[in-house]
């Protein structure tokens, strides 16, 4: 299917919500910058595979933003006659949106995809215009991207003590003293970087990037739910002290939660709004709190300290190797090409 055909399709779907633009971020359920093939859609739909980029599609003009690092790549790999082509450093999407949308148009974005932070500035933004949000609580894009990509099986495995340098027991023990001076009772963490680090865990979902694919809720009473994938190995390392659940369960879980909760802390700045949003609705109080791992996993113990070492000499080595390459092709004169 070609790009144009896809972006018909798309502005057929924004006209049966009688709705004028349609809001696409590169990213994941996550809010990952660098994503698994199956969630590439901005790739599916514009052919640009830079890590950054976000795409505006109205019913007149389609538009993609992207930064500094790749607009040589994108405009090599983008349509220019399809889409504008814009640096974000020069004009970011929501100033562009303040003075191109009109007064009562209407805007579809995906719940999932936006931090709460993000949707609460396009908000506040798009309000003083006069134009309305529509938020899709399933991705938008997915009713017509029919994904033929082989779904690669994830593993979660766990990161040994010897490389971690401290057990998850013992982070979630400074986590839950950090939340009990704060008066927090219940925290939903959404951010992969985080997890991996708390619970000492990788995946092989996202190639080159072993983050582990996951959200976890902390009670600070030991009821901990972990949403991601099952495996025999999981289980026995998390024993009875973190109960797993599949992601496709988070709603249900949620509910149940709710019967005796009804406050919950998130990090604004790395929760999708969908979780904020469906908290809401069910009655829970949602309220923001920085997510403490981003401060405590900088904080190196001396197993990473020495890890970070080794692989700074390994990294050296691998550079010097390219650089002697590079240096032979050179004195060939054999021409090279720029990626």
């Amino acid at each position: 299917m070609s790009n144009n055909k896809k972006i018909e399709l798309l502005k057929s779907l924004l006209r049966e919500k009688n709705s004028n633009y349609y809001l696409l971020p590169r990213t994941d359920k996550f809010i990952n910058e660098f994503i698994s093939e199956e969630d590439e859609r901005v790739k599916w739909l514009t052919g640009f595979s830079g890590s950054f980029a976000f795409v505006i599609i109205s019913l007149d003009l389609n538009i993609i933003f992207t930064d500094g690092r790749y607009i040589d790549q994108i405009k090599k790999e983008v349509n220019c006659k399809t889409f504008k082509i814009i640096n974000i450093n020069k004009q970011d999407p929501i100033s562009w949106l303040k003075s191109n949308v009109k007064t009562k148009e209407k805007i579809v974005l995906d719940s999932w995809l936006f931090t709460s932070k993000n949707y609460n500035l396009l908000k506040k933004e798009m309000d003083r215009v006069g134009c309305e949000i529509f938020l899709s609580n399933e991705i938008f894009i997915d009713n017509i991207w029919k994904k033929k990509i082989k779904n690669k099986s994830e593993r979660i495995f766990v990161r040994k003590k010897k490389y971690s340098g401290d057990t998850f027991e013992k982070k979630i023990g400074i986590i839950k003293k950090i939340f009990k001076k704060k008066k927090i009772n219940n925290f939903f963490f959404s951010s992969p970087e985080s997890i991996s680090w708390l619970l000492n865990i990788r995946s092989n979902k996202i190639k080159y990037t072993p983050l582990a694919l996951c959200f976890l809720l902390i009670n600070i009473d030991d009821k901990n739910y972990f949403f991601g994938k099952k495996n025999s190995e999981l289980i026995k390392y998390f024993g009875r002290k973190i109960n797993i659940f599949d992601i496709n369960s988070l709603k249900k879980i949620f509910i149940n939660f709710s019967i005796l909760n009804n406050q919950i802390y998130i990090d604004p700045n790395n929760t999708p709004y969908f979780i904020e949003n469906f908290l809401k609705s069910i009655g829970v109080d949602v309220k923001y709190e920085k997510d403490p791992c981003i401060n405590l996993k900088l904080i190196k113990n001396s197993v990473e300290i020495k890890g970070s070492k080794s692989s700074h000499l390994r990294d050296g080595v691998s550079i010097c190797k390219f650089l002697y390459w590079l240096d032979n092709l050179i004195k060939k004169k054999k021409k090279l090409q720029r990626y």
